[in-house]
């Protein structure tokens, strides 16, 4: 699953696998491993960084159900309508 979820993400940000390796802070062969399935899991760092950085749901990266990005919010006092 975790292979899935990487490689979802660096097509929706169109990013190669050295790019997602200098964004995680983390080694190219590490990405590899994850792509291909080998590493099960992100680390916890990793996650929160493809939260703050990306905008990725942390429930999305758990399940893999759902939107991958967090939605952006119209500000409360902004109505559609206006």
């Amino acid at each position: 699953m975790i292979s899935t979820l990487i490689k979802n993400i660096m097509v929706a940000q169109v990013l190669t696998q050295k790019e997602t390796a200098d964004l995680l802070n983390t080694s190219l062969d590490r990405i590899k491993s994850l792509a291909s399935g080998r590493t099960k899991n992100f680390t916890l760092e990793e996650s929160q960084i493809l939260v703050k950085e990306l905008g990725v749901r942390a429930e999305w990266l758990i399940t893999g159900e759902g939107d991958m990005f967090i939605q952006n919010k119209l500000p409360e006092d902004l109505s559609i309508d206006e």
